[in-house]
């Protein structure tokens, strides 16, 4: 099987002509704290060869970029999201991976409901405010115009749709993020346009 890559039980490798050479993938993280956004950024320690590997290929698999918002009582808060899509016809509902240290999901667990605002193309004004991560004591909509959902969420009133779904399951799978499946209670196109797509240069950053 000449080119083939193996990845097998922590070991990872490239066989060609008969011949496997391998790394070992290690699985370790450090974790810094972050005061000013109230949660923890992760470090992986994943062998440079898993990276060389893997990290190209992962990164060619296309994403979103989209602001996903919650909201619990008066407090409202609001994320950048890239790994959404699809994930039923009937009912309609989407995957949202989110890291598992981030603040917002304390909020999404409480209400049990989520909006997700789809950003235009090449449009990058709220891609580089929710970039740079929201505390959880700041206001995340400071110097947006927003838009209320029927449900009382907010979305972004440059969006090209938002979408407001309810939380059927949250699926923890030993990853560094959970993935919550939403169902689309509500939705509306704010305007026509191609959304924002993302191809990152490798998969193990965003």
């Amino acid at each position: 099987m000449e080119g083939q890559i193996v990845v097998d039980e922590g070991i990872v490798g490239r066989r060609d002509g008969g011949r496997v050479f391998v790394a070992g993938v290690v699985h370790a993280m450090t974790v810094a704290d972050s005061r000013r956004l109230g949660y923890k950024s992760l470090i992986m320690a994943i062998a440079d060869h898993m990276k060389q590997v893997l990290g190209r290929p992962i990164g060619r698999i296309p994403s979103g970029v989209y602001i996903l918002t919650a909201a619990s009582g008066d407090h409202h808060m609001a994320m950048l999201a890239s790994w959404v899509q699809q994930a039923s016809f009937d009912p309609p509902c989407l995957s949202i991976a989110v890291a598992k240290d981030r603040p917002i999901l304390e909020v999404i667990r409480e209400s049990g409901r989520v909006a997700l605002s789809v950003l235009p193309e090449k449009d990058t004004t709220l891609m580089k405010k929710y970039a740079r991560g929201i505390g959880p004591a700041e206001d995340a909509f400071a110097g947006v115009t927003i838009v209320t959902t029927p449900g009382g969420l907010r979305a972004m009133d440059a969006a090209l749709a938002w979408l407001e779904c309810k939380v059927v399951k949250e699926c923890d799978f030993g990853g560094d993020h959970l993935v919550v499946v939403a169902e689309v209670t509500g939705a509306a196109m704010l305007r026509e346009g191609q959304p924002f797509v993302h191809v990152r240069g490798s998969g193990f950053h965003y």
